[in-house]
């Protein structure tokens, strides 16, 4: 798609300002036009901004002379982009990325794309922008090495076409030749990573067209200095570059929108160029009445436009102007979506949004987008978000390197703050082929690129340099931090510096020596070391369900460093509760960020819980002792699984962090599954259990139950439906916000227990299944105020699918009510979810049948695969899949055609089922 206007997703910063201009610029109202690759400029605007992802060539290997104009690549596969390569080929328990990478396979690849040069692009600046690309990527163009080598695959770089472009002019007249453009990606030398990567150009690529003069859209910053009910202070700062362009001067029109699209402000401000290859700084201040402040409970976004005018001597007479007077052309345009946010932090004051203390209920996650891979597709990004947002979170963490721009275009418009994450590891490595081998020569212009890009996103809170580095204890990782600190400071200081700090593993001494390192930042990272793990002694009074240990580490480090700000940017999911107390208790303590939100590909394992009898091993043991992690393809520690689905440690954290709140959730209910029995005989027979009795008194868990590594929690679902357990002692969680909660099983009580603070709300019973209604019950003041039943269902006996959401507008909708509408962009995602269901229509989870998934018409299967990272092989690009607790995910991506999409699911003994979508 092209756009007239670039559209990038900025935030506000504030400052003076300059007077207002005497005409609004109206067409900043006008809607983005919509165009295709290779489109040419539109002939009304100076800058076109055009999406670069379709029909590139694609081969996997490394393939002699593939940069050559002339290479004959009619054999190559074609793909659009994002293409991430990884996800598409089967795991091997011998590939180099090993259990870290989730055993998918990475190699060599080569893209290969052509460029219609058009005549409209003669003097005009054509530069090549790519989003992201791992690993290792290098750019030809017409077989010239263009000089771009990108190690990083998680920052942004462009080249340079324009000498190609009116080198083509030159040569071809009115008919030039195109011109070939050829990326070669070494994603080979394994392990680069602690986690799954992708392989390829997995994020966009945009063909950017516009004036030798223009406005450097890196060096766009807006900064809100000042915000009250009565007005905002936007503070402008902008780069305006001359390629060519003799000395004169030039001129910045500047016009804010207003959410509703009503013009609120407007300035002009004046610069001066020297001449050719030159750059001038123009700063303006605007005044914005009655502002609406970006917050995560209502993330207003405003348009800025700046035009670029540069003075020309008209020598023409006429109406409208003298003869020889200076008339002043448009030579640039640039919109910018902002959001209106001041931030401040103190450690007797805590962290501040817009003047009021704000408490970070977060969780950490990593770039990939499941069964997708690494592919970083608009709406997957978005979805991310709406998962997150949907649990209760009000941040995330972008662990361990800069997500999409689609991301936190997300996290803007639907308000999720975000720690900004950098680098996992800086000069020492942590596996062989990670980003130390690249960091001494690279680390200033990777660090530049990443603020200049995410900078003006009002959600980006922190800016984040390291996670976990190797150096942190040694005088040489206090120097780089100390040199890292300094250079972000030095492209923003409107947001905190921080970097995730881990111990070793309950050192105190180790940990006191790190105070050097925390003096370099503005706000200290904990990672797991919020609350300690001295597991000597149990706190008095505290309830068995979670671990809770007296003098918690940052009521140690507050009385020794009583003015570090402190904030958990990892922590495990049996912390939250501790957490959660401390950052309400202390303003020093901002807020938790759970490992993880959202679970992942990669660091398989991680999330392993073991069955009584075993001793549970950590991740990093797992290969020696256990032959593991293979076949494991993923961490299966998210408070949300690989397919999007909240596990019940996810609505315990949200009725921990939000329970209080008005309308929020207050009362969930969960099973432990029922660990493995010892088995009797040869057989395999477990002795039988008597039935139930009524009045029976409740039995005490035993000592040996599920044993879950630090990542994990015992295995639970939203279930009574346990066919294999009839009369056999279960394990009840209940999670409530209530002074306490009453069980009934098939309306006899169970039990009645306090679930207030000082039992970290939640409850746990002992409960003999049989099959029926299981019901918890919130009492209040004795008053019984809410209910949650879990119901025994039948069998499996069809499959129902239900889509994420629809694109659809009003009018659409009122034509195609059945059918949810996709965009006709060859973008756009459904998420389509596939569940086994009783008669009744309730979800059956032991339904493992494997289904068929066949699509037609506009649109396309993109993925398909269910959560189980543990023991599934079936590649998440192939039409089947077995499903795991009755459950699947598919990935519908529409085409640039408009028309209706066909999705038919089949299984057997589950019958078909089709769902109908349309893309527009």
């Amino acid at each position: 798609m092209c756009s007239r206007r670039l559209l990038l997703l900025f935030s506000l910063f504030s400052l003076p300002m300059s007077a207002p201009i005497a005409s609004p610029i109206a067409a900043a109202a006008q809607p983005v036009a919509k165009s295709v690759d290779n489109a040419a400029p539109h002939s009304d605007g100076p800058r076109s901004k055009c999406l670069f992802d379709e029909q590139w060539r694609f081969q996997l290997g490394d393939v002699a002379g593939a940069e050559a104009a002339g290479f004959d690549d009619g054999a190559w596969r074609t793909v659009d982009l994002p293409h991430d390569w990884s996800i598409e080929l089967p795991r091997d328990p011998k590939a180099p990325t090993g259990g870290a990478g989730g055993f998918f396979q990475n190699g060599i690849g080569w893209y290969r794309k052509t460029l219609a040069v058009d005549p409209a692009r003669a003097g005009q600046r054509v530069v090549l922008e790519f989003e992201g690309v791992y690993c290792n990527a290098e750019v030809f163009v017409n077989g010239q090495h263009t000089g771009v080598k990108q190690p990083y695959g998680y920052v942004p770089f462009s080249v340079d076409l324009s000498e190609a472009v009116q080198a083509a002019l030159a040569a071809g007249g009115a008919a030039p030749q195109p011109i070939t453009v050829a990326v070669r990606v070494d994603n080979e030398r394994q392990p680069s990573s602690r986690w799954f990567t992708g392989s390829g150009i997995y994020r966009h690529v945009w063909l950017h067209t516009f004036s030798p003069t223009h406005i450097a859209t890196d060096d766009f910053k807006l900064t809100t200095t000042s915000l009250s009910a009565a007005e905002a202070v936007l503070r402008v700062e902008a780069g305006v570059v001359s390629a060519t362009q003799s000395a004169g001067a030039v001129s910045l029109d500047f016009a804010v929108y207003a959410p509703d699209g009503a013009q609120v402000a407007q300035a002009r401000a004046a610069g001066e160029l020297a001449g050719a290859a030159t750059r001038a700084r123009i700063v303006a201040d605007l005044k914005i009445p009655a502002p609406q402040a970006w917050s995560p409970d209502s993330p207003s976004l405003y348009r800025v436009v700046a035009q670029l005018r540069g003075a020309q001597s008209s020598g023409r007479g006429g109406n409208d102007t003298a003869p020889n007077e200076q008339v002043f052309d448009l030579l640039d345009e640039v919109t910018v979506t902002t959001g209106l946010r001041t931030l401040a932090w103190s450690a007797e004051r805590g962290l501040l949004l817009n003047g009021q203390p704000i408490k970070l209920n977060g969780g950490n996650v990593h770039h990939d987008n499941g069964i997708l891979g690494a592919a970083a597709f608009d709406r997957a990004e978005e979805r991310k978000v709406e998962l997150m947002k949907a649990a209760g979170f009000n941040a995330v963490r972008t662990a361990h390197n800069p997500h999409s721009i689609a991301f936190l275009n997300a996290c803007d418009r639907l308000g999720l703050l975000v720690l900004d994450d950098m680098f996992d590891g800086w000069a020492e490595a942590k596996t062989a082929a990670d980003y130390h081998l690249h960091f001494a020569e690279w680390y200033a212009r990777d660090v530049e690129a990443w603020i200049r890009r995410d900078w003006n996103h009002p959600a980006v809170i922190f800016w984040c340099i390291g996670n976990e580095v190797f150096e942190r204890g040694k005088p040489e990782g206090v120097a780089i931090a100390k040199k890292l600190a300094a250079l972000v400071r030095s492209l923003d200081a409107s947001r905190p510096v921080t970097s995730a700090v881990n111990g070793a593993w309950g050192e105190e001494e180790f940990w006191k020596s790190l105070d050097p390192f925390f003096a370099e930042l503005d706000v200290g990272g904990y990672n797991y070391e919020l609350a300690s793990r001295d597991t000597s002694e149990r706190e008095p009074g505290r309830s068995k369900f979670h671990k809770l240990y007296p003098r918690l580490t940052h009521v140690r480090d507050h009385e020794r460093v009583p003015q570090r700000l402190m904030v958990a940017t990892e922590s495990f999911q049996s912390e939250v509760f501790a957490n959660w107390q401390a950052t309400r208790d202390h303003s020093y303590v901002l807020g938790d960020f759970v490992w993880t939100a959202l679970d992942y590909l990669g660091e398989s394992t991680i999330g392993v819980t073991f069955p009584p009898g075993l001793k549970e091993l950590h991740h990093w043991e797992h290969g020696t002792l256990l032959g593991w992690p293979w076949p494991w393809a993923g961490a299966y520690c998210g408070d949300i699984d690989l397919t999007g689905w909240r596990k019940p440690v996810s609505y315990y954290r949200e009725i921990v962090w939000n329970g209080e709140k008005a309308g929020a959730r207050k009362l969930y209910m969960a099973v432990q599954e029922p660990p493995p029995q010892p088995q009797s005989g040869l057989s395999g027979a477990v002795p039988a259990t008597p039935p139930i009795a009524a009045g029976e008194a409740e039995v005490p868990a035993p000592e040996e139950a599920w044993r879950p590594t630090l990542w994990a929690m015992a295995p639970a679902l939203p279930l009574w439906d346990w066919p294999q357990s009839e009369g056999k002692w279960l394990t009840v969680e209940v999670y409530s916000r209530y002074d306490s909660v009453r069980l009934y099983l098939n309306g006899q009580l169970v039990g009645e227990k306090p679930t207030g603070e000082a039992e970290e709300f939640a409850a746990q019973f002992r409960v003999r299944y049989a099959a029926g209604e299981l019901v918890a019950a919130g009492v209040q003041g004795g008053e019984e105020r809410e209910r949650f039943a879990l119901k025994t269902g039948g069998p499996a006996v069809a499959l129902r699918a239900s889509v994420d959401r629809d694109r659809s507008t009003d009018e659409r909708s009122a034509s195609k009510a059945s059918r949810p509408t996709l965009s006709a962009d060859g973008q756009d995602l459904a998420f389509v979810t596939i569940e086994a269901v009783d008669a009744a229509g309730q979800w059956q989870p032991w339904a493992a049948q494997k289904i068929d998934v066949q699509v037609s018409g506009a649109g396309r299967l993109a993925g398909l695969g269910t959560g189980n990272v543990r023991d599934s092989l079936e590649l998440y690009t192939g039409s089947a899949c077995t499903l795991f607790q009755g459950r699947a995910l598919a990935v519908i991506r529409a085409g640039k055609t408009p028309g209706p999409i066909t999705l038919r699911i089949s299984a057997p003994g589950l019958g078909s089922t089709e769902l109908e979508l349309h893309a527009d």
